[in-house]
């Protein structure tokens, strides 16, 4: 039986928690930066398509703070 690929780890090495407890690096929050190495697939595939949307988010121009 052949085991699938690991989803890798997202983070860039640029790590800094917003007010938000989210890294501004990778955009994961706290809470899916401890779980990481215990998610399978399925739940890393998740948090990297949470951390998509909240990239996306920030690079509106209407989300941004003055």
């Amino acid at each position: 039986m052949r085991q699938s690929a690991r989803i890798e780890l997202p983070c860039c090495r640029h790590c800094c928690l917003n007010d938000d407890d989210i890294c501004i690096g990778c955009w994961r929050t706290l809470s899916e930066i401890l779980m990481w190495n215990h998610a399978d697939d399925t739940q890393r595939a998740e948090i990297l398509a949470l951390c998509q949307q909240r990239s996306q988010q920030q690079s509106r121009p209407d989300n941004n703070k003055p």
